[in-house]
């Protein structure tokens, strides 16, 4: 007889896996940070004072190539906006910038540098 877990795809037994590890971690009374486009790194997690500092590539479709443009960028000079950001880190396509808006990355930096005179 097949039990739930039997049914899942491989994919969805690995995110079951992160699951499980995240629920323990809450458990034990750490928290996640939400990842930061100066301070988080490519891959590796990061302790933070306000917890664990997950990297860019924790966001589903964020791949190494694109986090290590960004980290690169982000060295030389700060990001104006969203559109600069893109301009100048070439592997950050229009949907790596749509994944980093929805996780709340680029909260602190405008869209566009351009300056509206209506709105």
């Amino acid at each position: 007889e097949l039990n739930a877990k039997d049914k899942l795809t491989e994919v969805e037994k690995d995110m079951l896996v992160t699951l499980e590890v995240c629920h323990e971690f809450y458990l034990r009374g750490f928290k996640f940070d939400r990842i930061d486009l100066y301070k988080s790194e490519a891959k590796e997690f990061l302790i933070t004072e306000n917890g664990l500092l997950p990297p860019f590539t924790a966001i589903p479709g964020l791949g190494e190539v694109a986090a290590g443009s960004i980290i690169a960028e982000r060295e030389k000079a700060v990001f104006s906006s969203a559109e600069e950001l893109q301009f100048r880190c070439e592997k950050v396509s229009k949907a790596v910038i749509e994944l980093l808006e929805k996780y709340h990355v680029l909260d602190k930096i405008p869209k566009s540098n351009q300056i509206s005179f209506f709105g």
